[in-house]
């Protein structure tokens, strides 16, 4: 596109599932049509660890002088990064980017088992271990913000140190074995965790 002129810059949204094939990106509706992404070394790695996700993305769509329109996103925000630090006293601190948040106490190691990243904010899994045979583990989510508070769960789970997450229709679905099989869901557009009913 060096060699094009820019014809028209509508400020706006889209919204759509991202899809990406033969070097190229593009959002699919909920109603079939496609929207074709502006892209640049500097939004790569960003739109392909979004494939498969459905996205709200601000910005403004493009018309070149060949005809061809792209939507190119606002800038986007950096990468909110979690980190966690466990002591010796079974004390774990929670970071989001460098910065304490909040304080777990009396498991022996925690970590971040899975993230997901919307265009609103970034979703935690964190593993809580007890050291333990009997009961070796415990689950919360982290939801934190570029703006606004943080949010931490309560702990959920069967006590299992196995848990798979996937999402589904919108939410983020972790189930958890044990003697009973569990099966959370987080609605991100609710700010709701829900136990699901067998």
């Amino acid at each position: 596109m060096a060699d094009l002129t820019i014809e028209s810059k509508i400020p706006g949204t889209a919204e759509g599932t991202v899809k990406y094939a033969s070097m190229d990106f593009w959002l699919e509706t909920d109603n079939g049509d496609t929207i074709d992404l502006a892209d640049s070394d500097e939004v790569y790695d960003y739109l392909i660890d979004k494939v498969g996700e459905k996205v709200r993305f601000d910005g403004a769509s493009v018309t070149y002088s060949n005809g061809h329109t792209y939507f190119e996103q606002a800038a986007t925000l950096p990468a909110l990064k979690v980190s966690l630090n466990t002591n010796d006293e079974g004390v774990t601190h929670i970071f989001l980017n460098e910065e304490p948040i909040f304080t777990v106490t009396d498991y022996y190691r925690a970590h971040v088992v899975k993230e997901y990243t919307t265009s609103d904010n970034k979703i935690s899994v964190i593993q809580l271990l007890t050291g333990g045979t009997g009961f070796p583990a415990m689950h919360m989510l982290l939801v934190s913000h570029h703006h606004g508070q943080p949010l931490l769960t309560p702990t959920f789970g069967t006590c299992s140190d196995m848990i798979e997450t996937k999402v589904e229709g919108g939410k983020i679905v972790m189930e958890v074995p044990g003697k009973a099989d569990e099966t959370w869901t987080w609605d991100n557009a609710t700010y709701r965790l829900v136990k699901q009913q067998s």
